[in-house]
This record gives C-alpha cells, sequence and structure tokens, in this order.
C-alpha cells in the first residue's frame, strides 16, 4: 500500500497517523487547519492529496461528514477504501456514515472501525482491540495491514450496520451513566 489517508487531525485521527508510520506506513494527515504533526506522519491541508491513498480513514465527527464526504469524494474513483471511525448517525433519517459516504462519493468499499479502540491505545501501543464492520475482506486486510499490531487484535465481521449502531450507542449509554 503506498500511503495511508487521514481525513480529520484530531486525536484520533493523529493516532491512526501515529500506529500507520510505526507499522511503516507512509500516512498523510488532512485538517483544515495547518497543523504539526507527528514524527512519520505528513500533515497537509490539501484534500486532493489523498488521492494517492489506497486507504483513507474518514476521522470527522459524524455531524461533519455530510460537508466533508462530496469534498473528499471530488478527488476518489472506485478504487479506494474509506473506513470511518465517526460514533454517531447523521441527520433526521439516523443514516449510517457509511451509507453516506458510498452514496456521496465514488468510493464503494467502505466500512467502520470501532470498539474499544481509542487514540491512546493507537499511540502508545498499549493492548486494545477493534472490529472493523464491512462487507469487503479487502477493506478489513487493509485496515489490519494498516494499524494491527500485536498488542492491537482487530476483528471483522460484515455487520457493518451493528457496528455502526452499537458504536453510536455508545456515546448514549456514556450520558445515560454520567460520563
Amino acid at each position: 500500500m503506498s500511503c495511508v489517508g487521514i481525513v480529520g487531525g484530531g486525536s484520533f485521527g493523529v493516532g491512526l497517523g501515529v500506529a500507520i508510520a510505526r507499522n511503516g506506513g507512509e500516512a498523510l494527515l488532512w485538517s483544515r487547519t495547518k497543523r504539526d504533526a507527528p514524527e512519520g506522519v505528513t500533515a497537509t491541508s490539501d484534500l486532493a492529496a489523498l488521492s494517492e491513498c489506497e486507504l483513507i480513514f474518514v476521522c470527522v465527527p459524524s455531524m461533519h461528514v455530510p460537508a466533508v464526504a462530496p469534498e473528499l469524494g471530488a478527488h476518489l474513483d472506485g478504487r479506494h477504501l474509506l473506513v470511518h471511525v465517526s460514533r454517531g448517525l447523521i441527520g433526521d433519517e439516523l443514516q449510517t456514515v457509511s451509507r453516506h459516504l458510498s452514496a456521496n462519493t465514488p468510493a464503494r468499499r467502505v466500512g467502520c472501525l470501532a470498539g474499544p479502540l481509542n487514540p491512546r491505545v493507537l499511540t502508545e501501543a498499549i493492548p486494545g482491540g477493534g472490529v472493523v464492520g464491512t462487507r469487503f475482506p479487502e477493506v478489513a486486510e487493509a485496515v489490519r495491514e494498516a494499524i494491527g499490531a500485536p498488542e492491537v487484535r482487530l476483528y471483522d465481521t460484515d455487520d457493518v450496520v451493528g457496528v455502526e449502531v452499537a458504536s453510536a450507542m455508545v456515546g448514549l449509554l456514556a450520558l445515560a451513566a454520567g460520563f
């Protein structure tokens, strides 16, 4: 894999970049605002630069996906693999982020990354795990190749909707529990 793109310069995007670099990959991190990137990660404010990456992680909050998807989609084609880490549903229709990305970008091989995985697990290489929800085995394999490590276990399932809804519900449960 030539490079791995990351849309969103927040803590999860940076964590993915660090994990990719640690695995020997080239991480290209896009952010609307200019930012410094950790060692091994290249920062850019040019969304078109991500078109060179086969695998692209979308790491923006679900409420921002409708604005980012068409911008990103203008630079993609059917060879790209999209994996989002957004925890939430979109709009009054409660559309999943994967469905929104499929409908608003040329990329059709889409998935989501969820679970107890968090930025600290990625940046510090401490034990953790996650699940890749996708109907495309090549998407799960690309994620494993990009960020998998002995201390980071990644499982895959074709129940994309189940992963996305469960991930969205985590926030509600945390609120109900007082977090």
